[in-house]
């Protein structure tokens, strides 16, 4: 999926900034590869 993001590390945790319109397909191609969400 062609998605852009800015991503974010910290100390303890990490950060995925998605567009509004782009955030199902994201999620979508994310949990395809393993990643989960809370």
């Amino acid at each position: 999926a062609k998605i852009s993001i800015f991503a974010v590390s910290t100390f303890n945790t990490d950060y995925l900034l998605i567009q509004k319109q782009a955030l199902k397909a994201a999620k979508t191609a994310l949990i395809s590869q393993g990643y989960q969400f809370k």
